[in-house]
């Protein structure tokens, strides 16, 4: 059988989104798990394409309840959205996040994002903000 992975990445036409590579998956029967939807974005980012990997993390968040994400998966997907989009929008989806998904692991990927950008106030707040909440204990 042939890989997901290999599907979405060999995908020739720019015209195309990995959804439509899922979207024809799920439709010929296979069966699309959230362990190995992660895996393919892994492999997408270790091989830097962000955005198809953005995509597949984009398709599992417009299924719902059936792929929920966790607070990893959200800051991997924050860490996709600044990549892709930008700051802006980065710091967009970290604001529309549950409490629940901002631990320490989203303020990571913002910083990171703050700090590609040359972005200094705004990292050196959220520092702040990540010490009041006891996240960043230790200087960096």
């Amino acid at each position: 059988m042939e890989s997901l992975y290999k599907k979405i990445s060999l995908m020739e036409n720019p015209e195309l989104v990995s959804a439509s590579v899922l979207n024809d998956w799920k439709k010929g029967g296979r069966k699309l798990t959230k362990w190995e939807l992660c895996r393919v974005v892994k492999e997408l980012r270790k091989y830097k394409r962000y955005e198809q990997a953005l995509e597949v993390y984009e398709w599992m968040n417009n299924r719902g309840e059936r792929f929920r994400f966790s607070a990893s998966e959200a800051a991997i997907q924050l860490d996709l959205i600044s990549k892709v989009r930008g700051v802006s929008s980065a710091e967009d989806y970290f604001l529309q996040l549950s409490d629940t998904l901002k631990d320490k692991r989203i303020y990571g990927p913002l910083l990171n994002a703050y700090v590609r950008a040359r972005m200094q106030e705004k990292a050196e707040s959220l520092i702040d903000n990540m010490r009041n909440k006891g996240y960043a204990l230790h200087p960096l």
